[in-house]
């Protein structure tokens, strides 16, 4: 009878041990995915705010950029005498009937 009860109590006791460390393993995996899972929701955070000051940084300067295409066109037309403009094709030679003279 003792040597059964000390079987029985050697099955229990390592079947507790065993299911401890699988216990331990399951919190410890479960822990390493909470973390993970914060890290990536950060990460997203980081990233939007990372994008959003870019886009307003882009939008800065596109509205910085037309007064320098004005300045750069106004230079040009000075360096070129200010002709006017040349009339297109369909404005050019047109009977006096077609234009309504």
């Amino acid at each position: 009878m003792t040597l059964e009860l000390g079987l029985f109590a050697l099955v229990v006791l390592v079947t507790a041990c065993v299911a401890s460390g699988v216990c331990a393993a399951v919190v410890h995996t479960w822990a390493l995915r909470a973390l993970a899972f914060d890290l990536e929701t950060r990460l997203g955070v980081v990233e939007g705010t990372l994008q959003r000051e870019v886009k307003a940084r882009a939008g800065q300067e596109r509205w910085k950029r037309p007064a320098k295409d004005e300045e750069l066109a106004k230079e040009l037309l000075a360096l070129k005498g200010a002709a006017a403009p040349p009339k297109n094709w369909w404005e050019t030679a047109l009977p006096r009937s077609a234009n309504g003279s």
